[in-house]
C-alpha cells in the first residue's frame, strides 16, 4: 500500500502469507510425509468409503463419504483453499457401503452410484449441476453389494456399473452373482444387472486395462479365497470367466497403479488377516506374479495408491482399523516397497483416500473414522523446497511491490550459520527462508513477523549474502502473537539488505498464517548499519492479563 508518511515520503506496507507452495523438487521429502496437525470433519453415522472429486466444478476437490448407520452420503464441499464446509447429507437405501464418483448422464457433472449392502441393492444419486444432488433412484442388485467402480465398459461413450456382492461367491443357490454389471442406458439409467460368478466373499472391485487387447478388464479381491479374481472384458460390456491370483490372507480392499514402471497396471490388496498389503505385478499381458507382503498397520480394511512423496512412483496407503491409525508405504522406485510409516486417525479407520486438495502439487490424505464419524485430512509436507530457500534466490521486496509473497519454511534446508542458538536455545529444528531488500535512498526500515504458529529468528544482513555478519536480531513467541520485530533499520541507497526468517526450534510449520510485515522510511538523512552495534531484541513476553 502507498501512503504519504509523515515525513513528507514514502511509506510501503508488504504483507507476506506462509503456505504458498513453491514448485515440487522430486526427492526432496522424507518421513514424516504429513504434518502431525490435523483436520477434522463431521459426517453421518459411521463413514466407511470415500470418493474425491469436483463435484461443483470450481476446481478444487470435494469428498463424497458413504456413511453406513447414517444410510446417508455425506458431501463435503471444498472451499477453494484445501478446507471444508460441514456436511451436506444425502439418503440412500439401508447400510451403505460403498460409492463411486462419475459423469452417469452425460452432462459433465459427476453422480454418485452406492452401494447398499442390507437391501441388496444400488443407489443412484445424479449431480444437480452445482454440487447437490436430486433424490435417489435405486435399482435392484445383487446379495449384499460391497463395492463398486465405473467405467465405460461396452465402448458406447458412457459410464457402466459394476459391483462386487459378498454374498455372491458363485453359490448356485445364491446365484453365483459374485459380480454385477449394470449397463448404461446413456441417460444415467441403469438395465438389468448380469452377473458372474468370482470367488469366495468379493468384498472389493477395480475396472482397469489388465491385458494386452485394449478392452477394459475387471478385478474382484476375494476375502474368503484369500485371491483376486481377473475378468477379461470383452469389449461389449460383458466378462470372460475369472482367472484367479493368490494375494494374501483377507483382502479385503485393493487399488491398482504402476509399481514397477514397465507401463502395465499392477495391482495391491490391504489384507485385513495377514496385517500387511499383497502386491502383485502384471507381466503385460494381463498375468500375475506370486505376491509379495509388506508389513502395514494392524487389520488394514482400506488402500489407495498415489504419489506421496513427489519422486515420480506410486506410493501406498492404508487405513488400519484395529490400529487407529493410517499407514504410507514408499515405493523404493523397481517395485519394491520400504517400512510403513504410521499416522494416529480417528476411532476404527476404514477408508483412506489420496488427492490434491489445496492445489499445492502434493496429495493430501483423508482417513474416513468409522468409530466416531469423522473424516481426518493429513497435509502434506512435500511440496518442495522454497523459492527462496537460499540466500542466493532472496525474494526481493520493492516499494511497488504488493504481496501476498511465498514465505513458507516447512521445508527449507537448515543452513550453516543459522544462529538458533542467539534465541535462547540450539534445536537443531531451524529453517530459513531469505528476501532482498534495496532502497533507492537513505532510509530507514522497519521489519517485523507477527501470527505464525512457531517462534521465529528474523535476522537482518548487509549483502551480499553475508550471513556471517549479522546486524540485527529478533527472537520472539509469535506463536502468542508477540512480534519478531528490527526497528529502525538506517539503509543507505542502493545497497542490498538480506532478511532472513526462521522458525525457531522448529515446531509446526504447516498453516502458520505467518506474515512478514516491511515499513520504509526512505529520503531521509540516515545511517548505515555499520554505523550503530548489532543488538538482539530478546524473547519479549506478554504481560499477564
Amino acid at each position: 500500500m502507498l501512503r504519504n508518511s509523515l515525513w513528507g515520503s514514502v511509506s510501503v506496507a508488504l504483507a507476506v502469507y506462509c503456505g504458498v507452495a513453491s514448485t515440487p523438487v522430486y526427492g526432496q521429502c522424507t518421513h514424516p510425509l504429513f504434518w502431525n496437525q490435523t483436520e477434522s470433519y463431521g459426517t453421518a453415522n459411521a463413514p466407511t468409503a470415500i470418493a474425491v472429486g469436483d463435484l461443483n466444478n470450481d476446481t478444487f476437490v470435494d469428498i463424497a463419504v458413504a456413511a453406513r448407520f447414517g444410510n446417508a452420503i455425506s458431501i463435503l464441499l471444498n472451499r477453494g483453499d484445501g478446507t471444508f464446509y460441514p456436511q451436506v447429507s444425502y439418503g440412500v437405501g439401508t447400510h451403505p457401503l460403498a460409492l463411486a464418483m462419475g459423469d452417469l448422464n452425460g452432462d459433465l457433472w459427476p453422480d454418485l452410484v452406492v452401494a447398499n449392502s442390507a437391501i441388496n441393492s444400488m443407489s443412484v444419486l445424479l449431480n444437480n449441476g452445482d454440487g447437490t444432488f436430486a433424490r435417489e433412484v435405486e435399482y435392484a442388485g445383487g446379495p449384499e453389494p460391497r463395492a463398486v467402480d465405473m467405467a465405460d465398459l461396452d465402448g458406447d461413450g458412457d459410464l457402466d456399473v459394476v459391483v462386487a456382492n459378498r454374498l455372491g461367491d458363485g453359490d448356485v443357490a445364491l446365484g453365483a452373482s459374485g459380480v454385477s454389471i449394470f449397463l448404461n442406458d446413456g441417460d444415467g439409467t441403469l438395465g438389468v444387472h448380469t452377473s458372474y460368478p468370482a470367488g469366495g466373499f468379493p468384498y472389493s472391485v477395480v475396472i482397469d486395462h489388465f491385458d494386452a487387447d485394449g478392452d477394459l478388464d475387471v478385478a474382484v479381491t476375494n476375502a474368503l479365497t484369500d485371491d483376486i479374481s481377473i475378468f477379461a472384458g470383452t469389449g461389449t460390456g460383458g466378462l470372460s470367466p475369472d482367472v484367479q491370483y493368490t494375494v494374501g490372507d483377507g483382502p479385503w480392499s485393493m487399488a491398482v497403479g504402476d509399481f514397477d514402471g514397465d507401463l502395465d497396471t499392477d495391482i495391491v490388496a490391504a489384507l485385513r488377516s495377514d496385517d500387511a498389503v499383497g502386491v502383485i505385478l502384471n507381466d503385460g499381458n494381463g498375468a500375475f506374479s506370486a505376491p509379495v507382503l509388506y508389513p502395514a498397520g494392524i487389520e488394514p480394511w482400506s488402500v489407495a495408491v498415489g504419489d506421496v512423496n513427489g519422486d515420480g512412483w506410486p506410493d501406498l496407503a492404508t487405513a488400519n482399523r484395529l490400529g487407529n491409525n493410517a499407514s504410507i508405504i514408499l515405493n523404493n522406485g523397481d517395485g519394491t516397497f520400504g517400512l510403513q510409516h504410521s499416522y494416529d486417525a480417528g476411532d476404527q479407520p476404514r477408508a483412506v483416500a489420496l488427492a490434491d486438495l489445496d492445489q499445492d502439487g502434493d496429495l493430501e490424505m483423508i482417513v474416513a473414522n468409522y468409530g466416531d464419524n469423522t473424516i481426518t485430512i493429513y497435509r502434506n509436507r512435500c511440496s518442495g523446497l522454497p523459492v527462496n530457500d537460499d540466500c542466493a534466490n532472496a525474494m526481493m521486496l520493492t516499494g511497488s511491490t504488493a504481496g501476498p509473497f511465498p514465505i513458507d519454511t516447512t521445508l527449507a534446508t537448515v543452513e550453516a550459520g543459522e544462529l538458533d542458538g542467539q534465541c535462547g536455545s540450539v534445536c537443531g529444528e531451524t529453517h530459513s527462508v531469505w528476501f532482498q531488500f534495496t532502497p533507492a535512498s537513505n532510509g530507514t526500515v522497519n521489519i517485523g513477523t507477527v501470527g505464525s504458529s512457531y517462534d521465529t529468528v528474523l535476522t537482518a544482513f548487509e549483502g551480499p549474502c553475508d550471513v556471517g555478519n549479522p546486524r540485527e536480531l529478533a527472537c520472539n513467541d509469535d506463536a502468542n502473537l508477540i512480534e519478531s520485530r528490527i526497528e529502525r533499520l538506517f539503509v543507505v541507497a542502493g545497497v542490498q539488505y538480506l532478511f532472513r526468517v526462521s522458525d525457531h526450534c522448529g515446531g509446526n510449520r504447516w498453516i502458520a498464517q505467518h506474515r512478514l510485515r516491511v515499513h520504509t522510511r526512505v529520503g531521509t538523512a540516515g545511517r548505515a548499519m555499520d554505523d550503530h552495534r548489532p543488538r538482539r531484541l530478546g524473547k519479549r513476553r506478554r504481560p499477564p492479563l
